[in-house]
């Protein structure tokens, strides 16, 4: 699908996703991210998982409701999930809206455990946007993975070690946004006008990584790496081109920065701005 605020090149055709996926998997990488909203996703990467016989070797985690279509149980859901993707297993199922939880019941529950007891599902969990949602879901409902946003500009999980209490119940955590749907790296000009603060935060940003001789991309990485070094997290990255997932390997496996430049940053720009990092509500301004 057509996604993020800095998307240039539009929705990727089934040859540059299985380019993707090939190069990924060539470098290592074979975690892969995707949802039922999120267009024929897991249609494409299923087609790119097959072509190139890698369906035992990849870990796939996707996230869907379990409200949105009348009559489906989450196992029926599980299942197409995996038809599409052409895989066996899933690494973990989330939920995807975290307005969803208070639907998380017994009967749900029950069809969880059976899923994982037939191997289908390893894990579920839910992808929030709120801390306070992300510990209702672990240590209310019990859920042992949770997906969630961080950046230079968005530090509310990082804030009192929330991730690590998170970490330390046992649940396994998975880091997005942490280019901001790639706001951060867009020229401060090109920021759309009713993004609130976003040129402000972006041109901010890149003088800042100009002083310090870094390129943004890599205080974005390091900074949400270090924050959370202790805590086993995953980092869930987009990209669009071939260029990008080179890029990313490489910040991931050169020196670290300075802790001192990270609080440098913090420092500087002290806040977390609900309508500059929360993206659903750019699209009512």
């Amino acid at each position: 699908m057509n996604y993020g605020v800095a998307n240039q090149l539009g929705r990727p055709s089934n040859e540059q996703a299985r380019a993707l996926v090939q190069s990924a998997v060539c470098q290592g990488l074979s975690w892969f991210d995707t949802a039922v909203a999120y267009g024929d996703s897991e249609a494409v990467l299923g087609r790119a998982f097959s072509t190139l016989g890698v369906q035992e070797q990849v870990n796939a985690i996707s996230k869907g409701s379990i409200l949105s279509a009348e009559g489906d149980s989450l196992t029926s859901r599980v299942i197409q999930s995996l038809q599409r993707l052409s895989i066996p297993r899933l690494h973990t199922w989330l939920l995807h809206d975290e307005r969803e939880l208070y639907a998380w019941d017994e009967r749900t529950c029950r069809e969880a455990q059976s899923l994982c007891n037939d191997q289908l599902v390893g894990s579920f969990g839910v992808s929030v946007y709120q801390p306070e949602q992300a510990i209702v879901a672990v240590e209310k409902y019990a859920l042992t993975a949770v997906q969630f946003p961080a950046s230079p500009l968005d530090r509310r999980f990082l804030r009192n070690r929330m991730a690590n209490r998170l970490a330390n119940t046992g649940a396994q955590l998975y880091i997005r946004s942490v280019y901001l749907q790639g706001l951060c790296l867009m020229e401060p000009t090109q920021v759309p006008a009713h993004i609130s603060r976003g040129r402000e935060a972006v041109q901010t940003l890149a003088d800042f990584c100009q002083r310090r001789g870094l390129e943004r991309d890599q205080f974005c990485l390091n900074y949400v790496l270090q924050r959370t070094a202790d805590t086993g997290a995953r980092m869930v990255i987009g990209v669009e081109r071939l260029e990008q997932l080179t890029r990313n390997a490489s910040i991931l496996s050169a020196s670290m920065i300075s802790s001192a430049c990270l609080d440098e940053w913090d420092a500087l720009w002290p806040d977390d701005i609900d309508d500059l990092i929360l993206p659903f509500r750019w699209k009512s301004r």
